[in-house]
């Protein structure tokens, strides 16, 4: 059962910190591929996972194709304003139906091996000579939908038939950042990046900051790695708040804001940033001044996509002298920094030598990652 956090604002209890494992995964767990494709069954086709942030498709007609897990996906703004996802086939003989990686429909969707038509709800519109068909109806065959949701601007998408609700899933972080008004916020920065090394890794390095007075001087300097405590120390969400050392208004290359930081934070959230991992995918920093965010997609066993965004209020945005550089660099810099550390370890885990080394109480809430990852699983040791 997850722990609650406390309430928005307020300074958390320092909890002791409890190994719920001992010693790190086992080799086979970031390299068999037996273990990837159970990974599949097991956590990625029925967990909620972020892909894209809802600002990318502003517009009713707007749309974003995606290739998530191997399966085409479709994001369309509808008529309405809402934001669906369907799988981006054609229900006639599968055909790919839309190839860019954005873009905005003019009219209609035509599919462009038969010239079947859809709209932005998803409705069939046109195929064509299909009259004689005995039995067709245009209404039969609207494009597969997949659940969708949004949370704080962020667009997840769950392969499930039947999903746990979004809210249900991020109880315990769902109103924790209504004092930031996330909806309204939009992309600043962004950067891609393919890290070789098992995703796990990543989201375990995200876990501790053991490693950040060696790997991110300028970063500890900032932030000192002794100030972070967790107030979720189980279960699908794991994580907590930093303090900013004095004198530190944010974590960007000189610690000061380049963004608008809310007038309603509190004191405590303008002195601290905050670091959650949603299993599986999304990695969420809240600043006082801007969001970090990082989503995952496994490539391979040894390979991992990651999308880095940085969210800025609208009034920071469109201010006529924004820079988002400052926070921008210093960011891709520790993303640099972890992602030679992650992949460091991806080449000693495959090697004879490896076997799972202790953890440090530094390292909790890896260990707790670990532990729910390998319940998930239905493994035991």
């Amino acid at each position: 059962m997850t722990n609650l956090p406390p309430v928005p604002g307020t300074q958390p209890t320092p909890q002791t910190r409890v190994l719920l494992r001992t010693h790190g995964l086992p080799s086979r767990c970031f390299t068999d591929p037996n273990v990837h494709q159970q990974e599949w069954e097991r956590i990625f086709r029925s967990h909620w996972l972020c892909v894209a942030h809802a600002a990318a498709a502003p517009e009713p007609g707007n749309y974003l194709t995606l290739d998530i897990e191997g399966q085409p996906l479709l994001l369309i703004r509808g008529s309405d304003g809402e934001l669906r996802g369907f799988y981006n086939v054609c229900r006639h003989r599968a055909a790919r139906l839309a190839d860019v990686k954005c873009g905005t429909l003019r009219g209609a969707l035509r599919c462009p091996y038969h010239g079947w038509s859809y709209d932005a709800q998803g409705q069939l519109l046109a195929a064509p000579h299909m009259s004689g068909t005995p039995g067709f109806c245009l209404g039969d065959y609207p494009l597969r939908p997949i659940a969708t949701q949004v949370w704080n601007g962020l667009v997840f998408v769950n392969f499930a038939d039947q999903p746990r609700s979004l809210q249900d899933s991020l109880a315990p972080l769902w109103n924790a950042f209504d004092a930031w008004n996330l909806a309204t916020w939009r992309l600043g920065w962004e950067q891609t990046y393919r890290v070789a090394a098992n995703w796990k890794l990543l989201l375990q390095n995200f876990h501790e900051c053991y490693h950040c007075p060696g790997v991110h001087p300028q970063l500890n300097a900032l932030s000192p790695f002794q100030s972070a405590e967790n107030d979720l120390t189980r279960g699908p969400i794991l994580g907590g708040p930093m303090r900013l050392a004095d004198g530190v208004q944010t974590l960007s290359r000189d610690g000061q804001c380049c963004g608008i930081i809310p007038p309603g934070l509190s004191d405590t959230q303008r002195r601290q940033v905050s670091y959650y991992g949603i299993f599986p995918n999304l990695l969420f920093s809240p600043h006082p001044d801007y969001v970090l965010v990082h989503y995952l997609h496994r490539l391979s066993s040894a390979e991992t996509a990651v999308h880095c965004l940085l969210l800025f209020a609208p009034d920071a945005l469109d201010r006529p002298n924004f820079d988002p550089s400052p926070a921008g660099e210093f960011w891709h810099q520790t993303n640099q920094q972890d992602w030679e550390m992650c992949e460091r370890v991806q080449q000693g885990i495959t090697s004879l030598g490896y076997e799972p080394g202790p953890y440090s109480t530094l390292e909790s809430s890896v260990a707790a990652f670990d532990e729910h990852y390998m319940h998930i699983m239905g493994e035991t040791e």
